[in-house]
């Protein structure tokens, strides 16, 4: 279902938020309690009570640590939530027993398994990773528990530049370190990278997460063998087809890597292959890139992981009124349509609102994956554990949901109690209630490697 088709465009109708304490038991607390809690507001997140309430937005962690027994995630936390601060004791209402567990890593991937640069701590990685999720990511939302990627309309929006350029000041030692610890071939791949994308404050602050989260030398190779890093400077050196700016989709691409959420369908009936465009940027970003850089070329085709070959669709080269996609979603979901449909022709058009069925979605990841995807049908118990066990194992699940009078496909990064996390392609991290997401559930599509874990 296209965003624009929704009544605020973006906004999920799922009123599901958790009920905040009684008023009559928050009017009854006293000025101390007050003072060591903090009852959460629409739009916050930790780093923002943190600043707030402790004069440090890095102390965010602090705030998780005590209150895991409430959090799940630490990019989702809900309206109405009493959190501990620092120095506080559990308060006595509104208590949930839990036992204690791992958290999910949060949407940008998982704590660094890569050599660290001397004095450099994996906490140094987190806060820096944190601040930038921060500079882009806002609570929005009726109930408050959606949070909108802030550049939603572009992904090289000016609205945070000052900000970027702060952080990216501030951090600026911890960054050479991690540059200074790249081969010399890749220190000379990412100076590369950091001229061609000169023009974008945003591109820039990217590029410096993937390298400090360790993503562009650690994450998974693509069919070429390529990471992330070679994939990306392949990129930046390539041909494109006129009148394709290089540059401005380079950067598209490092900021829909450094953030997945980023990537939206806007107007267009793209769910299905937008959710997957998502779920390869965020499990293979090396193979994303690489996919993206052979639709630009000027012969306009990639072979896939099974063999097939993707070809660009006609005229996605050139930017079109109207349409708000980035470069590299402009070209991915029009070409994955017409890919995945086979059996009759895609428009590239807000008009044809036709969408994939489960098993053109399974088609299109058994291309990408070169591994079988296996489609779900129903809500049965057996598909939620499906869904829970291969999310438990870092697998996200495109999943098709019943959505007002239609259909719609998001993607499904975990399930932590009670709480469905997932990713809407309309650009916004969210998370439903388990028992709405059962009732609505209608398919999922889990690749062979996520189904035999399951």
């Amino acid at each position: 279902m296209p965003a624009d088709d929704t009544p605020a465009g973006r906004f999920l109708d799922v009123a599901d938020a958790p009920d905040a304490p009684p008023a009559d038991v928050l009017g009854a607390v006293d000025q101390d309690f007050n003072a060591q809690h903090h009852t959460v507001k629409p739009g916050e997140c930790l780093w923002a009570i943190a600043e707030r309430e402790l004069g440090d937005g890095k102390r965010w962690r602090e705030i998780y640590d005590l209150n895991r027994d409430l959090i799940k995630h630490p990019d989702l936390i809900h309206p109405g939530q009493v959190l501990r601060l620092p120095g506080a004791e559990p308060p006595h209402h509104h208590h949930h027993h839990q036992p204690h567990q791992k958290p999910p890593p949060p949407a940008g991937g998982d704590s660094p398994t890569y050599p660290l640069p001397p004095g450099v701590s994996q906490r140094d990685v987190e806060d820096f990773a944190q601040a930038a999720d921060h500079l882009w990511i806002q609570g929005q939302g009726r109930e408050g528990f959606q949070q909108d990627v802030a550049n939603y309309a572009d992904v090289n929006s000016s609205f945070h530049n000052q900000g970027a350029w702060k952080l990216i000041h501030k951090d600026a030692s911890l960054v050479s370190k991690f540059r200074h610890q790249l081969t010399p071939e890749d220190r000379q791949r990412y100076d590369h990278l950091l001229a061609a994308t000169h023009h974008d404050v945003q591109a820039r602050l990217a590029l410096e997460t993937l390298l400090v989260t360790g993503k562009l030398t650690n994450s998974p190779k693509n069919v070429d063998g390529q990471d992330l890093l070679s994939a990306l400077d392949q990129v930046a050196t390539q041909p494109v087809e006129p009148p394709i700016n290089r540059n401005q989709m380079l950067s598209d691409m490092i900021q829909e890597i450094a953030q997945p959420a980023a990537i939206a369908q806007h107007a267009y009936g793209t769910c299905t292959v937008t959710s997957v465009e998502v779920k390869t940027a965020l499990e293979n970003p090396a193979e994303y890139a690489r996919i993206i850089g052979g639709l630009a070329s000027p012969e306009g085709k990639v072979k896939l992981a099974n063999g097939q070959v993707l070809h660009r669709y006609p005229g996605t080269q050139h930017p079109e009124a109207g349409d708000r996609r980035s470069i590299s979603a402009r070209l991915w979901q029009p070409a994955m349509m017409d890919f995945g449909r086979r059996l009759h022709d895609y428009r590239n058009s807000p008009g044809d609102l036709g969408g994939l069925d489960g098993y053109g979605v399974d088609r299109v990841l058994d291309a990408i994956n070169g591994a079988n995807a296996h489609l779900h049908l129903g809500n049965s118990e057996a598909t939620l554990d499906a869904i829970r066990k291969a999310t438990e194992h870092g697998a996200s699940v495109p999943c098709g949901v019943q959505w007002g009078a239609g259909g719609h496909k998001i993607l499904v990064t975990g399930i932590h109690g009670d709480r469905v996390s997932y990713i809407n392609p309309w650009g916004i991290l969210c998370s439903m209630s388990l028992d709405h997401f059962r009732r609505n559930l209608t398919s999922a599509n889990i690749t062979d490697l996520a189904h035999d874990l399951a």
